[in-house]
């Protein structure tokens, strides 16, 4: 045997030997490997299953991970979430900062709370690409700022986007070891928009112009819209309407000199609210519906004239239950449609395990159910 070919069969035997010598160490560990998960930043992350425990920055993933049933895995979550009544599990996490501001220092003590430091880390569910006048939050800067600690995996997931939404409850499916759970939520999903689809179906040539309104609390020289790409604009689509500010980028702010150049059929003016929804004649949401009708030149207005202004819960147009907010956009687009919106709402309440306060709505006046 030649030199060259005995230092092959050497080297091959100690490749072997260290695959073997891996592979007992997998063993020992009880036979774990890290899960490869592509997330919504584009980014391949290693998570070690099972997950010991979450932290949770966005309250769509919240909802999201309820859904799933594994809100026990929720350690640590920032402070706006332990007000969401819709989310009372969550009232005895750790907090974490809050969505304007990440504690990472807490974060970390978290991760090592029980004294494990060993492969079983802590996931940290974030947004993946968000934005807001005071700073980043998307992944990478959450990445960024745990870097200096260990057992800590950034998985951006946004829950926002009618487009993704079925991938990423996907991933977290398999992040959580829920698949089934996750496919039983997508096919429900896709069940409630095709009973809108097929409500509107032929009113493509009837599209009515809408405005949605986010905030005025910059006066009515700096009103915050939503444009192409965003998560409302799609839902417009979806429900066969025209979002009149289509042809802007996805949160613009406008003048209200614009909107009244537009005419739109109907305004939504979207509310938030930590509450499933707000009691039939609620003073604030109707003060925001009289504003909207008093602006200068409202009274010109398609929208204001035929009393097609609504606030409407902000959450339902964001998130999980887009399928709400959708059946009732197209019941306010197309007021002729055979549409029960309420009973997708009940539909959606009755998988987190909720019901809807009675008496209460999620939009303002009620479109004529």
């Amino acid at each position: 045997m030649g030199l060259r070919m005995m230092f092959g069969l050497m080297a091959s035997w100690a490749v072997v030997l260290c695959l073997v010598g891996a592979g007992s160490a997998l063993l020992e560990q009880g036979g774990k490997s890290p899960l490869a998960l592509k997330d919504s930043s584009g980014r391949t992350v290693y998570v070690e299953t099972p997950v010991q425990r979450l932290i949770v920055l966005n309250p769509e993933a919240a909802e999201a991970v309820k859904i799933l049933g594994c809100t026990d895995l929720i350690a640590g979550v920032v402070e706006d979430l332990t007000r969401k009544s819709y989310l009372p599990e969550l009232r005895g996490c750790r907090v974490v900062g809050t969505w304007r501001e990440y504690d990472f220092e807490e974060m970390a003590r978290i991760a090592t709370a029980d004294g494990k430091d060993g492969p079983e880390g802590t996931a940290v569910i974030s947004y993946a690409s968000f934005a807001h006048g005071s700073g980043r939050r998307d992944a990478f800067m959450v990445e960024e700022g745990l870097s200096p600690f260990q057992n800590l995996t950034v998985v951006g997931l946004d829950f926002f986007s009618p487009e993704r939404l079925e991938e990423e409850m996907t991933v977290l499916g398999r992040l959580l070891q829920r698949e089934g759970a996750a496919r039983e939520f997508i096919e429900w999903n896709r069940e409630a928009q095709a009973r809108v689809d097929a409500a509107v179906h032929g009113q493509a040539g009837d599209r009515a112009a809408v405005y949605f309104e986010g905030s005025s609390r910059g006066g009515l020289g700096e009103l915050w819209t939503f444009g192409n790409g965003s998560a409302i604009d799609r839902l417009a689509v979806m429900a066969k309407g025209r979002n009149v500010a289509r042809g802007l980028d996805g949160s613009s702010q406008v003048q209200w000199e614009w909107v009244v150049a537009q005419d739109p059929d109907v305004i939504v003016r979207l509310h938030s609210t930590d509450q499933l929804g707000w009691a039939a004649g609620n003073e604030e949401v109707q003060s925001i519906r009289r504003e909207i009708m008093e602006r200068p030149g409202s009274e010109g207005l398609s929208a204001v004239r035929d009393g097609r202004v609504y606030v409407a819960s902000w959450e339902m147009f964001f998130g999980l239950d887009g399928a709400v907010g959708l059946g009732y956009l197209a019941r306010v687009l197309h007021p002729q449609a055979d549409l029960d919106p309420e009973q997708v709402q009940r539909e959606y309440l009755g998988i987190l395990g909720l019901e809807y306060p009675p008496g209460n709505r999620v939009m303002d006046p009620w479109p004529g159910l």
